[in-house]
């Protein structure tokens, strides 16, 4: 087994440190901490609340395309829309 010197000696070499910088910048935006949950729909959208739907960026995919299709499924599955 190698002992930690040894692991951790690349890092500074140029490369490695070439390395280090670039590692950091690729995570320098990337959300941290615990995992979100998203709430789990039914194919309509309706959450286990009944009555209670969502759309958009709550369902996982902050697409505005997505978003919109979505809204138009869901008034277009109530009972009073009638066009």
């Amino acid at each position: 087994m190698k002992n930690i010197a040894t692991i951790t000696k690349p890092i500074n070499t140029l490369w490695g440190k070439t390395f280090d910088r670039w590692f950091r910048w690729l995570q320098k935006d990337t959300p941290t901490g615990d995992v979100v949950f998203y709430p789990e729909l039914t194919q309509e959208g309706e959450t286990s609340l009944k009555g209670v739907y969502i759309i958009g960026d709550l369902t996982g995919i902050p697409l505005l395309k997505f978003a919109t299709t979505g809204g138009l499924k869901l008034v277009k599955g109530f009972p009073s829309y009638d066009h």
